[in-house]
């Protein structure tokens, strides 16, 4: 209960300055990903395993969800998104506890 409190809490609903760019993701002419399950991940928590990205979760809303403990996560390779317009500089996932990840881009350059 208190975890849905602070959920609420810290994400007001507001579209932040890269909400337009969010909303534009697309992977095989879907739309993989919305503000609510993408999030910016710091590249100290990605590593490649076994010849495969995979993302460290460790924040709310994904474990809170679920309720697990942090852990790494697979991406998919015909996941990532090959992007030079990613503003915020950060490796992004989208994912759902239910679907995995959606989609993920590297920051530019990388």
């Amino acid at each position: 209960m208190i975890w849905v409190w602070v959920l609420l809490v810290a994400w007001d609903g507001t579209p932040g300055p890269n909400a337009e760019w969010y909303g534009s993701l697309q992977n095989h002419g879907q739309s993989c990903c919305s503000l609510g399950d993408c999030r910016e991940v710091d590249v100290a928590n990605v590593r490649i395993e076994g010849g495969h990205n995979q993302v460290f979760v460790t924040n709310p809303p994904w474990d809170s969800v679920v309720r697990a403990a942090p852990h790494w996560v697979d991406v998919p390779d015909d996941a990532i998104l090959h992007r030079p317009d990613n503003p915020t500089g950060k490796y992004v996932i989208c994912f759902t506890p239910a679907m995995g990840v959606l989609c993920a881009v590297p920051p530019e350059g990388t």
